[in-house]
């Protein structure tokens, strides 16, 4: 069992994500898979959705130790198995190597997008949209800065969508800062170790029940008309991205 101080941050799926729900699935991530329910920081912090049949049962956790990061200290992120430390499903948009998370030179956490195709940050409810060859800070390292103020911050890669949550290691300051810079100083896992990594036969799980569909979610909403001749109209709501505004559905 992961140390709960040895964790960095979680990535958690976003309500209504079935690919999200399938990432964590994903047998290449068995070994940073932990429960949810595990540790009571992290389900404090869990955003709900009305609309979920209830909070995720799983989410990927980011650790000081481990297995070394593929890119220099930095957590990459995408399709590839062999190069990349949290495997996505293979989705129209996603790259081999698509971002990465890491520490900056001031100990805070920032998401890099090196994709053709970009990545979404949401800080609450404010987003830029899809954006490449960026970077954004997810924590504010030892100031009060932003983002501390934000309550929840979502990456959303090509609609695989999670929360991703920063570990408390406000107590343990001094150790934090030396783990920091023991993971950034490590190198670039050598061919060799890339190769025992990838030779070693991946785990079943038994999580790996979800269904994963690349189409849009579409659900009806009937809106009630008033006045003396009411008329009700119809919208489409994508339960894929919940937060967009819905589409009313033409005559």
């Amino acid at each position: 069992m992961t140390s709960s101080q040895d964790i960095i941050a979680w990535l958690v799926p976003a309500p209504n994500c079935p690919a999200a729900e399938k990432t964590v699935s994903m047998p290449e991530n068995t070994s940073r898979r932990i429960t949810c329910a595990g540790t009571d920081f992290l389900s404090s912090r869990i955003r709900t959705s009305l609309l979920a049949e209830g909070p995720p049962q799983h989410a990927l956790a980011l650790t000081f130790t481990g297995q070394p990061p593929r890119r220099h200290g930095r957590f990459v992120i995408g399709t590839d198995a062999r190069h990349c430390d949290i495997v996505l499903p293979k989705l129209d948009g996603i790259a081999p190597q698509h971002c990465s998370v890491g520490f900056d030179d001031l100990s805070r956490l920032t998401l890099d997008d090196f994709s053709e195709t970009g990545t979404q940050v949401w800080y609450d409810w404010d987003c830029a949209g899809d954006q490449r060859d960026y970077s954004w800070i997810l924590t504010s390292g030892y100031t009060d800065g932003f983002p501390s103020n934000v309550r929840c911050i979502t990456i959303d890669i090509q609609g695989i969508r999670f929360q991703i949550i920063a570990n408390d290691h406000s107590s343990e300051k001094e150790a934090f800062a030396e783990k920091v810079d023991a993971l950034c100083a490590q190198s670039e896992p050598n061919a060799t170790q890339l190769d025992a990594l990838w030779s070693e036969p991946p785990c079943t799980s038994p999580f790996n029940v979800f269904a994963l569909s690349a189409l849009p979610v579409l659900r009806h909403v009937v809106v009630k008309g008033l006045g003396e001749n009411p008329s009700d109209e119809v919208y489409l709501w994508d339960m894929c991205r919940p937060w967009e505004p819905m589409v009313r559905v033409s005559a």
